[in-house]
């Protein structure tokens, strides 16, 4: 496929464009101070984290996921990470190194995207906004949020793998080399292997950005790059099979490697509450009411910036007046309290616009590498909200799905729309202005939110590299530390221990082995693997010590293990196992529903 010229842009004089090694020294130094400001304040010390932590660690041991784990997201992640651990040792700060990197290299393959979707202010303002907002995010109180420590790395390494996937379509694009279509089909392919609805964007933004530029191709071309595509698709599905049939049976291989899709369309999962409540379909009247509140003061804002792009024309604006326009905006926290779970609602109706306008314009401006990057882009950050499409936000799963919408509305905001007042006869530089000013009291309400969560994490959990800070009023955290001592100091080395319902990170710290495969006994995990079958494992391979621990589950509608699900298997350690060391009050009873999670038994099995 020959080169095309890319279209040069308007003659904008009002939007001057930072020198390229303004973005060489700003943007390390965001991240490393953003970083230094909260280091190793990363992670909770129960939620979610302990899997990312203890799965790989049980790799490097020998174990496999599927045959020796009950996992259920795809294996690449787990694998990558115990790669990281053989490399430099097992810990938590081996871990969060290694999510440097891909902070590091999102961070850069982020500005080069932006710069040819936009300019290089917009690519410089993506990537201040991908450090501040959510690489380093600490919104979200669970603190599993961010890209330091992500509740789940599917979810970074797959929107890691679309962004490149995007950037190898437009490569090849540009110069017509089937090698970078080659490239883009691995990415997407390794996107399998991750998380299903990553994955799913990434397959929609690549098969849009080929379909744009289907137009300069023929018949037998366009047939010779679908052929290249689809190889490419298939290869790391097919490796990852092979590698893992050959330390299991190849159906137990295949059901890995299908990792999330297996679960994708059991319904039961879909009526728990909190997967509702996580995509605004809970209520959706009030769901809907808040996106067209919010839509309306976007709406209100632009308008205003509008009138005073038109209020400055070209060449009046004076450099205090967009000095001001684009910092006043932050002086609002002074008086004004943000919700920031809600402002970020009509975003998916944001990117569907555009990439309704984008696919427009493909049509009147043809198949050019810039249109090629634009609608996949598009594409891929409309398809990424779909799990949350009526309750965008930027904290909980936002952090990783509602990013590259954010990009997206960036490059809307600093570069596409001054542009279009400015060709009817408005100041694009006042409207940049006024737009970096809604950017810039965003992310210092974040990091004002930040600063009272970084101030509370004083108190030190886990054994050097292993340590992290957290907020020393936890019980939680404080009670973790207890069983992990007791555990240490009462059991050898090689004895077995269960943590019921939620907990591995238990094991991990303890260096603890769970001999039952099963590691979290929340309610999906028990929909997706079935409670029978659960209690049948603990029955086969019964570890020496249980802990139950008090975590209410009432975001999922199910509000007490053992209670309301769990009865067969909290049952059975009833009657199994008997008390040795109590730590706080008593877990899982219906009188202390509304505790925070506090309070624990370890039992032992006899004899």
């Amino acid at each position: 496929m020959p080169e095309s010229p890319t279209p040069s842009k308007p003659d904008d004089p009002g939007l001057t464009q930072p020198p390229r090694w303004l973005a060489a020294v700003l943007l390390p130094a965001v991240g490393a101070a953003l970083l230094w400001w909260n280091l190793d304040g990363w992670m909770h010390p129960i939620i979610d984290y302990g899997r990312e932590l203890y799965v790989p660690w049980r790799i490097t041991e020998g174990e496999a996921p599927y045959r020796d784990i009950a996992y259920f997201n795809g294996p690449l992640s787990p694998y990558v990470n115990a790669t990281w651990f053989s490399l430099l040792g097992v810990s938590l700060r081996t871990l969060t190194l290694a999510n440097y990197a891909v902070i590091a290299g999102v961070t850069a393959l982020l500005y080069r995207l932006l710069a040819e979707l936009a300019d290089r202010m917009t690519a410089l303002c993506g990537g201040i906004a991908f450090l501040s907002l959510f690489a380093f995010q600490m919104v979200e109180p669970m603190a599993n949020f961010n890209w330091v420590s992500p509740y789940s790395h599917e979810a970074t390494h797959g929107v890691a793998l679309g962004l490149s996937a995007i950037a190898c379509v437009t490569r090849f694009a540009r110069v017509g080399a089937l090698r970078w279509l080659t490239a883009a089909g691995l990415l997407a392919g390794g996107s399998f292997l991750t998380k299903p609805e990553v994955c799913l964007a990434t397959l929609l933004a690549v098969a849009a950005g080929v379909a744009t530029g289907a137009r300069r191709a023929g018949a037998p071309a366009l047939g010779r790059q679908l052929a290249v595509l689809g190889i490419g698709l298939l290869v790391p599905v097919a490796a990852a099979w092979a590698l893992l049939a050959t330390a299991m049976p190849a159906g137990m291989a295949w059901r890995g490697t299908l990792g999330g899709w297996v679960h994708l369309f059991d319904g039961r999962l879909a009526q728990l509450r909190y997967y509702a409540e996580c995509m605004g379909v809970d209520d959706l009247g009030k769901s809907l009411a808040a996106t067209a509140f919010w839509a309306a003061h976007l709406v209100g804002a632009l308008l205003l910036i509008t009138g005073l792009a038109f209020a400055f024309r070209r060449g009046r604006a004076t450099a205090p007046v967009l000095v001001a326009l684009a910092v006043a905006p932050a002086a609002l926290l002074l008086f004004i309290e943000v919700p920031w779970a809600h402002p970020f609602r009509p975003l998916g109706l944001v990117t569907a616009g555009i990439l309704g306008a984008l696919v427009r314009a493909r049509i009147r401006g043809g198949a050019t590498p810039r249109n090629v990057l634009r609608v996949a882009f598009a594409t891929f950050a409309t398809a990424l909200l779909l799990k949350i499409a009526l309750n965008v936000r930027f904290h909980h799963y936002g952090f990783a799905l509602a990013m590259p919408a954010a990009m997206l509305g960036l490059a809307a905001l600093l570069s596409w729309l001054p542009r279009a007042v400015a060709r009817r006869g408005a100041s694009a530089a006042v409207f940049r202005a006024g737009s970096l000013g809604l950017l810039c009291l965003t992310v210092c309400g974040f990091l004002a939110t930040e600063a009272d969560r970084f101030g509370k994490a004083s108190r030190v959990l886990g054994p050097g590299p292993d340590s992290f800070r957290t907020n020393p009023k936890s019980a939680m955290a404080r009670h973790l530390t207890q069983s992990v001592a007791w555990l240490r100091a009462h059991t050898p080395p090689d004895a077995t221990v269960l943590v019921l319902p939620e907990g591995i990170t238990v094991n991990y710290f303890a260096r603890r082995r769970n001999p039952t495969g099963h590691i979290n006994f929340m309610p999906p995990e028990v929909i997706m693997f079935g409670e029978q079958a659960i209690l049948a494992a603990l029955q086969a391979h019964p570890p020496d010590y249980v802990v139950v621990l008090h975590r209410p589950t009432r975001e999922y509608g199910l509000p007490l293990f053992g209670t309301d699900y769990g009865r067969s298997i909290l049952h059975w350690v009833g009657r199994t196992y008997r008390e040795v060391h109590a730590i706080g009050a008593e877990p899982l009873h219906a009188n202390r529903l509304k505790d925070k999670m506090s309070g624990m038994v370890i039992l032992r099995r006899p004899g």
